[in-house]
């Protein structure tokens, strides 16, 4: 029996649900370290091996695409650090900045439900499937990160089996009306999902339309908002963590193995505390107490 907690995530590419465990605090330290330092190609890096040993042994074989991969983040973010949280945005007319409240679930029900169905394209014996890459950033130039595999005369070959090499001279070999249906498209998978609706955002400044935010699913505009929702504040994670062990006196291995959700739920209830204490000194002190008197007798 695992001693771990698994949750489920759904995952488009196989239209079900596998389950996953929590992060730590130590984990969630070196997100922020790497987002800190704006290393987003390290920060890329660290999220795909994270992945890998969150999953439960039982789905360590399924094949994950990039998408897979973000509603995997956006999960673990909704269940260990905050299932809601707010970003900062700037009034277009008045340049005033306000509060855009943002739920996560509200999120990935969006991106969960596109469908990301695998097309392809076939001249004579050979066939080439598409689906979306299996790296979570992207290089949207590259055609190759979109081929999923070639079916040559019913053996099929498949992309992640190949160096790149060896994929690079597979496609320039193809047939050319073939490599120009491939090029067609790899162009309607970029339409696509070019503009998917994730964010709503409105000035209460002004009298106006919501504003829809599109978000490329393509590119990286979505890894790039799932990097903001990490955080990158260094100094208020380390703050939240000397909060602990001073009141808690939470060892800094405890600390940094529980999760970042159940240290926001100690930090709240050690604020509620401090505050019906500060409140019970200001009512003695109002009845014409001394509050050390209680202590003294």
């Amino acid at each position: 029996m695992s001693s771990k907690f698994y949750y489920q995530v759904y995952l488009p590419s196989i239209k079900d649900y596998i389950r996953i465990s929590e992060i730590t605090n130590q984990e969630l330290l070196v997100i922020v370290k790497h987002n800190s330092n704006s290393d987003n190609v390290g920060l890329s890096d660290y999220l795909e091996q994270l992945i890998l040993t969150k999953l439960h042994p039982d789905f360590s074989s399924v094949d994950l695409h990039r998408i897979d991969k973000i509603c995997i983040l956006l999960t673990i973010i909704m269940v260990c650090i905050n299932p809601k949280t707010t970003l900062q945005s700037t009034c277009t007319q008045t340049q005033e900045d306000f509060s855009i409240n943002i739920d996560i679930g509200d999120m990935l029900n969006i991106i969960s439900n596109v469908n990301y169905d695998i097309c392809s394209s076939t001249t004579g014996d050979i066939t080439v499937t598409y689906r979306y890459p299996a790296e979570l950033l992207v290089d949207t130039t590259s055609i190759h990160k979109l081929i999923y595999s070639i079916i040559i005369k019913d053996i099929t070959y498949y992309t992640h089996d190949m160096t790149q090499s060896q994929l690079n001279d597979i496609v320039d070999n193809l047939p050319g009306n073939l490599f120009t249906s491939i090029v067609s498209s790899v162009k309607t998978m970029n339409t696509q999902f070019s503009h998917e609706k994730i964010l709503e955002i409105k000035s209460p400044y002004v009298e106006e339309t919501p504003r829809i935010v599109d978000m490329n699913l393509m590119n990286n505009d979505m890894l790039d908002i799932i990097f903001i929702l990490f955080g990158s504040d260094l100094n208020g994670f380390y703050e939240l963590q000397f909060a602990m062990m001073h009141n808690y006196n939470f060892s800094p291995q405890h600390y940094m193995d529980i999760t970042p959700i159940e240290s926001q739920m100690f930090y709240k209830y050690m604020k509620s505390d401090v505050a019906q204490r500060n409140e019970h000194v200001e009512q003695m002190k109002k009845d014409g107490q001394s509050p050390v008197s209680n202590i003294t007798g």
